[in-house]
């Protein structure tokens, strides 16, 4: 897939203006108010609506996910994270934070497949600093490691069965 094909892909024509407006606002104001209080990864995934959340992760899936499978290496990973980075660089400010909070998301979600030096601290502060390529190879990484998991088990039971 090229990179003309997956910014054509990214395409926001189905979400509402007015809902990622909302929820990005929701999540700037949770952050402004905490900012002196410590708070999880899950209370900022907690700020944005359901929907939207969703639409975000699906659009996810169906252009970036879909090109990870289980051999797929760490330079590729980081190639597919800097195109999405570049390609969505143009979103207004509003839908790159619903994008980044969405890939913590799924991050989270994943949470079971990250690598040993990995922790919260480190996904808050790419978050924070807007680091969209950095989140999307952590997504990814733990894509793909669930993809091997899954191949595996699925090969173990197979041989099993025999």
């Amino acid at each position: 897939m090229g990179t003309g094909e997956l910014k054509e892909q990214l395409s926001l024509h189905s979400f509402s203006d007015q809902l990622i407006e909302e929820s990005s606002k929701c999540l700037h104001d949770f952050i402004d108010e905490n900012r002196y209080r410590k708070y999880e990864l899950i209370d900022l995934v907690n700020c944005i609506d359901t929907d939207t959340l969703n639409m975000m992760s699906n659009l996810l899936d169906e252009t970036v996910g879909k090109l990870i499978y289980e051999d797929i290496d760490n330079k590729s990973l980081d190639i597919i994270s800097e195109t999405l980075k570049e390609n969505t660089s143009e979103w207004r400010d509003s839908s790159q934070r619903i994008l980044n909070i969405t890939l913590v998301k799924k991050i989270l979600e994943n949470q079971t497949y990250w690598y040993s030096n990995i922790e919260e601290k480190l996904i808050m502060r790419n978050f924070h600093e807007e680091h969209t390529e950095d989140l999307a190879f952590i997504w990814l990484y733990t894509l793909r490691v669930k993809k091997q998991k899954e191949r595996d088990k699925y090969e173990k039971e197979y041989h099993h069965k025999l």
